[in-house]
């Protein structure tokens, strides 16, 4: 499962570098940032569009909400839940590759905005009900703060600690190359990014069939 968080991060990482870089200054994930920026744009600082972060905001709220409802729906399914939100990311930020790749426009830009925006919510959500309370694998906020308080008390980064250690690590990884690759197009980086949990989809579902778990 650890593998499973940290290239998810990477996914992030990746899916906020086309949105803040190529789509007007908006994050998909991290709604700290959207909150701020939005707080710039409603002052008229930045040339920044309060409409974009209006848009992310809400789909990442409808997302955090059909995540509510599948962990409701399958939760004492665990494994069926965890592919079928891995499916469900996958279809998103696959068809917001499509759209870039169509070209841009406001109106497409901003369903593409959605569509990764509504992937972040239904992930962050899915992984605070799976009780998982390491890394959330959209924020660092509080994977940072963790990672000092254990660092300090533990006197090391290794251990159970290292997973956050490994999630920032990520998260700045896919930043990173997203923003070298968003020169070929965001249709790439998004495709790249869509690829990921599909592998992730196909190994988990291996890994479970070899291990004969039913749900």
């Amino acid at each position: 499962m650890n593998v499973v968080l940290i290239l998810l991060t990477f996914v992030t990482g990746l899916v906020d570098a086309v949105t803040y870089l190529g789509l007007g200054h908006v994050f998909a994930a991290n709604m700290t940032g959207n909150v701020i920026v939005l707080g710039f744009a409603l002052v008229g600082t930045g040339e920044i569009s309060a409409t974009a972060s209006l848009v992310s905001l809400g789909a990442f709220m409808i997302g955090g909400l059909l995540s509510a409802h599948l962990a409701h729906v399958l939760q004492r399914t665990r494994h069926r839940w965890i592919v079928i939100t891995l499916l469900g990311e996958t279809v998103l930020l696959s068809v917001a590759a499509a759209l870039s790749a169509a070209g841009p426009g406001f109106a497409s830009d901003h369903a593409t905005v959605a569509l990764l925006a509504v992937a972040m919510g239904m992930r962050t959500v899915t992984v605070r009900r799976l009780g998982i309370s390491e890394i959330s694998t959209t924020v660092l906020t509080t994977t940072l703060g963790g990672l000092a308080m254990d660092v300090y008390l533990r006197r090391s980064p290794l251990g159970p600690e290292g997973l956050r250690l490994a999630a920032v690590l990520a998260m700045l990884g896919g930043a990173a190359a997203g923003a070298v690759l968003l020169r070929n197009g965001a249709a790439l980086v998004l495709g790249l990014a869509a690829s990921l949990p599909l592998i992730l989809t196909v190994s988990y579902i291996a890994v479970v069939l070899r291990a004969g778990v039913d749900d």
